[in-house]
């Protein structure tokens, strides 16, 4: 028998230091690091983005012989279909039927096929790679409650968690998506209150995982930074990971090699050393209105993780 494929997956709010998390575990012998994967048939198989090593997606050795294992060829894969069946399943609305002891056999039918194609993607990625885990930092909700439904997926949570002040503030600004080099690509802009509500509610929904029988364990983003090794030691413990050799990791620095990464924030082209700094700037710059708005509704939240 197949032994389960291990999915460390990360979920919560972009802008939380969920990429930087992805590429430091991404380090560890015999884990692989993808990036995020809900975006592969998107951004990767079809608009033919940037890997995180800095070549086209299809172009890529390694995404080559990982679409060649997983379905014959990306030009096997019904990219279209695919797409629409993501919307039709993944989305966070459908959440209640992804959790309902059962569900209505066409919706069934759909998630079914859906999770089959990711099945396959991720098989191909252990065959091609020998990885022991693999680390997902698709981040998006309803997308760890398709994975629960997997049969072959080995799936625990970690959630990144950030001030949702800090979330808030980065998501107000414009930045450029660096993996597109065919014209100009801005991340999509939210304002704080509606970041707030997005903050609330992943935070609630992924700890739902847990009594559904999903392991979650919480990072906060500034406990990351500040005791990165200590943080490290801590995730490797709850997903049974080898933790090996850590000395890619400093007290304020950490080393990071190239990684075949799909989407992200743009911090997934660095490598080298990397100087581990918090980003406070939204406790000066964000403004006074929209930090008190963003701290009622998150208040709950907030005090639960400690932030007041």
């Amino acid at each position: 028998m197949t032994p389960p494929i291990d999915i460390l997956f990360i979920g919560g709010v972009g802008r939380s230091g969920s990429t930087l998390l992805a590429d430091m575990l991404g380090q560890l012998p015999k884990v692989e690091n993808i990036g995020e994967s809900q975006y592969i048939w998107e951004r990767g198989v079809k608009a033919n983005d940037l890997c995180g090593c800095g070549n086209p997606f299809r172009s890529c050795d390694y995404w080559r012989t990982v679409g060649d294992s997983a379905f014959g060829g990306w030009d096997e894969v019904d990219v279209d279909g695919l797409l629409a069946l993501q919307a039709e399943v993944d989305r966070n609305r459908f959440i209640p039927q992804l959790a309902a002891p059962s569900m209505t056999p066409r919706f069934e039918a759909k998630v079914s096929r859906y999770v089959a194609s990711l099945r396959a993607l991720y098989s191909g990625i252990r065959d091609a790679t020998g990885a022991e885990t693999i680390v997902d930092a698709s981040k998006h909700v309803s997308y760890a409650y398709v994975l629960r439904l997997a049969r072959g997926l080995k799936t625990r949570v970690v959630q990144s968690i950030r001030d949702s002040r800090g979330v808030a503030y980065s998501w107000a600004k414009k930045v450029r998506r660096a993996e597109v080099t065919d014209g100009d690509s801005y991340m999509p802009q939210f304002k704080p209150g509606s970041t707030a509500a997005l903050w609330l509610a992943a935070d609630a929904l992924l700890h739902a995982l847990a009594p559904l029988g999903i392991p979650v364990i919480d990072v906060l983003y500034e406990e990351l930074i500040t005791h990165p090794r200590q943080e490290l030691e801590r995730i490797v413990e709850f997903a049974g990971i080898d933790p090996a050799d850590l000395s890619f990791v400093g007290d304020d620095w950490v080393e990071l090699a190239a990684s075949h990464t799909v989407s992200g924030n743009n911090s997934r082209f660095v490598t080298g050393r990397v100087a581990l700094e918090l980003d406070v700037d939204w406790e000066t710059e964000m403004d006074l209105a929209e930090r008190r708005l963003v701290t009622a509704v998150t208040w709950l939240g907030l005090k639960r993780h400690g932030y007041v």
